[in-house]
């Protein structure tokens, strides 16, 4: 069966992939950004930008989602 999870990755304010670390696991996106907004204390318009767009930006640091295929290859194999 496949399925998705979905990752949320901490970076810098630049959203660069040479400095992300991994946040959180989660197997849906809605609970991830809510996680993200609340151990994180994102403010209501970047928990908004969060979720329409699977990423935000902050003064010191930034998120991202990705969505990753499990039990199953990814489309681009």
């Amino acid at each position: 069966m496949k399925r998705e999870i979905y990752l949320v990755w901490q970076t810098d304010e630049l959203l660069s992939h040479s400095s992300k670390v991994l946040a959180y696991i989660g197997e849906s996106y809605e609970d991830c950004c809510e996680k993200i907004a609340k151990e994180c204390h994102l403010n209501s318009d970047d928990e908004e930008e969060l979720l329409a767009n699977a990423q935000v930006r902050r003064v010191n640091d930034g998120f991202f989602i990705e969505s990753v295929p499990i039990n199953g290859f990814h489309p681009d194999f």
